[in-house]
């Protein structure tokens, strides 16, 4: 829908420009792909040479990390440019996760007056929510924006199974492993007990598997950043994350995959819980353990914190 939109937009305006905004450099080949079949060739900002203008390209792909390298000065026809921007409430969140204050500013004032003054924004999320609408409606007051909530659901026959003790769902996991499956272990720690890195060397020493099978993505290893294409990059091997990955990544694996989640409490709100299961595009079972635990208020009212 999103792609064909924006085929109708250059219909109109054949004069027009595109920007698709990601999150991650892994959805760059999908987005061109994508793009491509509607008939428009978009430009990857990574492939543009640093001698060049990117304003000279009349399509572009790049993520919001890159943002700040954009020039609003530079780029002409902004008022005959549609952005699209894809995984809008995970892509305005990430926006304020920039590694240095400096480029986080940057990001926030080129993205305001991008969108602010484009022709048409294009926002797309499967998680939409109030404060993400808001907060575009308040930059592009002229109400150019159209909110696309994806509701295509392919996980409709896939079954969930609630493990209520951890070692089931080991068990589980473990003979899936050893029959020759390729699971994706979501949870939300990488270094505490029952961790990512923890739960690899149980696979490694329960399984006998070497550490060459498994793709780990946490706070100590693993650089999503360098990730362009994970359904080539991760067919066969076994994929454990923490909270590293949350969005930004499309797995279609050839064969149907189980995903297994385990959060023991350790500060994940559902909303992201349910991003790091869904990262398979193709999933067979869901097993999940959950433990909740009770935030404790320091505070109960706010005049008690003066």
């Amino acid at each position: 829908y999103c792609t064909n939109h924006c085929k109708q937009f250059m219909q109109k305006h054949p004069d027009g420009r595109i920007i698709s905004v990601i999150t991650l450099k892994a959805l760059i080949n999908q987005h061109m792909k994508a793009f491509s079949d509607v008939g428009i060739n978009m430009t990857s900002y990574d492939d543009i040479d640093v001698n060049h203008c990117v304003s000279d390209y009349k399509h572009l792909i790049i993520t919001i990390d890159s943002f700040h390298k954009l020039d609003m000065h530079e780029w002409k026809n902004i008022d005959k440019t549609l952005i699209f921007f894809d995984e809008a409430r995970s892509n305005l969140y990430h926006s304020f996760q920039s590694s240095t204050i400096s480029e986080r500013i940057l990001i926030q004032k080129n993205l305001n007056w991008f969108l602010g003054n484009c022709a048409k924004l294009l926002a797309c999320d499967a998680d939409m929510d109030d404060i993400t609408i808001n907060h575009i409606d308040s930059i592009n007051a002229s109400r150019k924006s159209i909110f696309y909530n994806h509701l295509k659901r392919p996980y409709v026959n896939a079954k969930a199974f609630r493990h209520v003790n951890l070692k089931t769902l080991k068990d589980k996991l473990f003979d899936d492993i050893k029959a020759g499956g390729c699971p994706l272990i979501a949870c939300d720690m990488a270094d505490a007990e029952n961790g990512a890195e923890f739960i690899k060397n149980e696979i490694m020493k329960k399984c006998n598997v070497p550490e060459s099978k498994f793709k780990v993505y946490t706070k100590n290893e693993g650089d999503i950043k360098d990730l362009h294409n994970v359904t080539n990059e991760w067919e066969n091997y076994i994929v454990i994350y923490s909270p590293k990955i949350q969005y930004g990544i499309d797995y279609n694996p050839i064969n149907k995959q189980n995903v297994y989640v385990i959060s023991l409490g350790h500060h994940m709100i559902p909303t992201s819980l349910s991003q790091m299961t869904f990262r398979n595009r193709n999933i067979n079972e869901i097993h999940y353990h959950f433990i909740t635990k009770p935030n404790n208020q320091k505070y109960e009212t706010i005049n008690m914190i003066h």
